[in-house]
């Protein structure tokens, strides 16, 4: 099993995640398929890959409009027929795509893009900056109504003085400008293309698309490095976990997005099996969420007696994938410190800390009020152990399982706490913390459900947006988090860890941070 540990790794509005690089580097040029890393780019003769590679997931795809894909599989569909100005690596960091270098004017609000040549489209067609340009035009275009508009909102004019130059003026500077080139939103539209499907600048290109049934890409031939990977790639949709494995123990299906949790029990203690499975952090934390408004848990006493009581090293044996978290930001955003550490279990610590607020036998019967989460199994079986938890210390509370609908109205306006999940559009700590736990994102503004209020975590956190990326910017943010961890609004539990089981064959399989889901640089043989 090919993982590096999170400690080897430094370092979508965001996106409410309650569902639940490793790999063989030499079989991919990279998550957007940079030629430039090629194997065999040095002369030899190249390999040819080949065959169908088979994909099922519980999931289904909204949309293939690169204006409008936003959930995980649509991104990463789109993110397979597409490239971009500038890309991510398998570790998180941007790199540059389609984009040779780029120019920052002085007071950060000039981009000026300088394209690679000899850039096309499946059909041959040279990929240009007004491909770009219209692009971003279309993303921000009300029409269109794209859910990332927001993001482009602080444009203020797009030029292309040539079809190797796109010069792109912001409002105002802004540090993660970057980051937001570097989404599916921003893939370069083909003009007279149709825009249900992305306009195939990528290694892939849309055969064809059955709402709820499958889509299947073709290789891109004028992409060089997708000449070593599977020819095609049939993604089977909404197939029940249960059917999914007996199709892949069936030789149906090559690759599972996920393993369910009461398989993996199984497939981590066979070494046969766990050949064949690829697994790694993703930036998203799982946490405990506390109204701080509401009692006791306004009261940042309790909430820390909570986070002492609670075992993380024991949840991870109910979560399946997964690593205890050492802070509230997750290790492939920058900002994130391997200093950081949560406190270890401490029950003494934590009926000490209940004694100063005021329960030195513990908290009275149901005064824990109730702790809402999504229902499904593996959930359960956490939010149970941390009921036991916290039970051990004196913290009584009440179990509530309810629809994922349900979910999102309830534990952003009725519930006391909350077991969540959070993950950012891109790393950054600033779109991560921001959106839930900045005072200005209380609800109905925002998704601050703790109603965390900190002039201190306000202030840093706006300072910090306005720094441009570096270690003072990452310096900020660590204060902040310190200070919100101090504060406890939320306990950080788990950070989540997804796993590829795959096929005998079936190589070039990964676990990226950014893009999740990744169908690039995989091969097959046999």
């Amino acid at each position: 099993m090919k993982r590096r540990t999170l400690l080897e790794r430094g370092a979508w509005s965001s996106l409410l995640l309650v569902a639940g690089c490793g790999g063989d580097s030499s079989q991919s040029s990279g998550p957007g398929g940079s030629d430039s890393a090629t194997p065999g780019a040095s002369g030899a003769a190249r390999p040819t890959g080949g065959g169908t590679l088979t994909v099922a997931t519980a999931d289904d795809i909204k949309s293939l409009d690169t204006a409008v894909a936003y959930d995980t599989w649509s991104t990463s569909v789109v993110h397979a027929c597409t490239r971009r100005l500038v890309d991510y690596s398998p570790a998180g960091d941007l790199i540059p795509d389609l984009a040779e270098k780029w120019d920052v004017s002085a007071d950060g609000v000039e981009y000026r893009f300088h394209l690679k040549s000899g850039q096309t489209y499946a059909d041959g067609a040279q990929i240009t900056a007004a491909h770009f340009k219209a692009a971003l035009d279309r993303v921000r275009d009300p029409k269109v109504a794209s859910p990332g508009a927001s993001f482009y909102s602080g444009i203020k004019s797009i030029t292309a003085p040539s079809a190797a130059e796109l010069v792109v003026t912001l409002k105002a500077a802004e540090p993660t400008f970057l980051n937001v080139v570097g989404l599916t939103f921003a893939a370069p539209v083909k003009p007279g293309g149709k825009t249900e499907w992305p306009s195939p600048s990528g290694p892939y290109q849309v055969e064809s698309y059955e709402q709820g049934d499958k889509v299947v890409l073709t290789r891109n031939p004028s992409h060089e490095a997708a000449r070593q990977w599977v020819e095609r790639i049939v993604v089977q949709l909404k197939v029940e976990e249960a059917l999914q494995l007996t199709r892949f123990k069936g030789g149906e299906v090559d690759l599972l997005g996920s393993i369910p949790a009461a398989e993996w029990a199984r497939i981590s203690a066979d070494r046969n099996a766990l050949k064949n499975v690829i697994q790694d952090a993703v930036n998203q934390t799982w946490y405990l969420g506390f109204n701080t408004e509401k009692k006791p848990w306004k009261d940042a006493r309790v909430r820390r007696a909570a986070g002492l009581a609670i075992d993380r090293a024991r949840l991870k044996q109910f979560a399946g994938p997964s690593e205890p978290a050492s802070g509230v930001l997750p290790p492939h955003v920058p900002g994130a410190s391997p200093d950081r550490a949560v406190p270890q279990p401490d029950p003494e610590g934590a009926k000490k800390l209940l004694a100063e607020a005021g329960f030195p036998t513990g908290l009275p019967k149901a005064s824990g009020g109730t702790l809402w989460l999504a229902d499904n199994e593996r959930y359960r079986r956490i939010a149970e152990a941390i009921q036991s938890d916290l039970a051990g210390v004196g913290i009584p509370i009440e179990l509530r399982a309810v629809t994922f609908r349900e979910y999102l109205e309830g534990y952003r306006n009725q519930a006391d706490c909350w077991f969540g999940g959070w993950y950012p559009d891109y790393p950054d700590a600033g779109n991560f913390l921001e959106p839930v736990l900045h005072s200005r994102a209380i609800p109905p503004k925002g998704s601050n459900a703790a109603r965390y209020r900190s002039q201190t975590v306000d202030s840093l956190l706006d300072t910090a947006h306005k720094t441009p990326a570096g270690d003072d910017r990452n310096k900020m943010y660590l204060q902040a988090e310190m200070s919100i961890l101090n504060d406890a609004p939320w306990i950080p539990l788990l950070y989540e860890v997804e796993a590829r089981y795959f096929r005998e064959g079936v190589s070039g399989v990964s676990v990226h941070p950014v893009w999740r889901q990744i169908l690039t640089g995989i091969s097959k043989s046999g």
